[in-house]
């Protein structure tokens, strides 16, 4: 079995509150111990590398709660002004949090990770995916440049090339955790279970649009929801059976991927631990493959 998890920025937490319900289940850790590999982007790098480095949800879910308005610290508006090309968040907090909790390059996970980001420079092809075969890179540096969004966040720099979010490709890992499996030598009956954070917040549209407005639909409403096709491509691939995608509904609210208030993550937990109780028996049975 395999773990999936989207980008989304705070929306990550919702995740991680559903992994800590499985855990109370099965137990702490269970699916640090049982899964045996793990694909993530930006926010999902954060959580699938957590899960490489052996934490438990819980222990997932505290790193987040305690940390995330330190991660989403803005800049000050005279700091922007200075230098125009700063982003609204200094991740400085984070790249802290990582170098601390990610010892090693990533040769040394225990486990296959594949993690997208994206080179802004250089010769090579733009989409790139960080796996134990990057000997030369620090862990935490290959989860770090996979969160950088841009406008966000400032992009990072290795040697001379500069990285940025992996969800500006794969913001749904699967289909990249899927590749990297069968290139790792995985036979095709393993199961992948993913953690969607798009929620179906779409904004609806039910005419046609400016030159502006479809702009800012397509950036804002799609780009999150590309890697839908992954799911489709993924079943096809593996088969339905071996696939499982978590999905909760936000009941037409908008979540902010960098909206950090408490209340805004209690209602995320919330909807992602309602979720899991809706549909335990599948869940659990698809962890057990029973």
């Amino acid at each position: 079995m395999a773990i999936s998890i989207n980008g989304g920025g705070a929306l990550g937490i919702g995740p991680v509150a559903l992994m800590c319900e499985i855990e109370k289940k099965l137990g702490e850790g269970w699916i640090s111990k049982n899964a045996a590999a793990f694909g993530g982007t930006s926010t999902g790098a954060i959580v699938a590398a957590c899960l490489d480095e052996g934490m438990s949800a819980e222990k997932i879910r505290k790193f987040y709660r305690d940390n995330l308005k330190d991660i989403f610290k803005k800049y000050s508006l005279w700091e922007r002004i200075k230098d125009l090309k700063k982003p609204t968040y200094n991740h400085a907090r984070l790249k802290e949090l990582l170098m601390d909790c990610m010892k090693g390059k990533c040769s040394d996970w225990e486990k296959p990770i594949f993690i997208p980001t994206t080179r802004l420079n250089g010769k090579k092809s733009v989409e790139k995916v960080w796996d134990r075969g990057d000997a030369d890179v620090d862990k935490w540096f290959a989860v770090l440049s996979s969160t950088c969004a841009p406008t966000y966040f400032d992009v990072e720099k290795l040697g001379d090339t500069w990285y940025a979010d992996g969800g500006m490709w794969a913001n749904s890992p699967i289909a990249v955790l899927n590749a990297g499996l069968k290139r790792a030598g995985f036979r095709d009956d393993y199961r992948i279970l993913t953690f969607d954070t798009d929620m179906d917040m779409m904004v609806r549209v039910e005419d046609n649009q400016t030159l502006l407005g479809w702009g800012s639909y397509v950036l804002n409403e799609w780009v999150a929801r590309s890697g839908k096709s992954g799911d489709y491509q993924v079943m096809a691939d593996i088969g339905r059976e071996n696939v499982h995608v978590l999905s909760p509904s936000a009941n037409g609210k908008k979540y902010k991927l960098d909206d950090v208030a408490d209340d805004k993550l209690d209602e995320l937990e919330k909807i992602w631990r309602g979720y899991f109780t809706e549909h335990e028996e599948q869940i659990i049975s698809f962890l057990q493959n029973t």
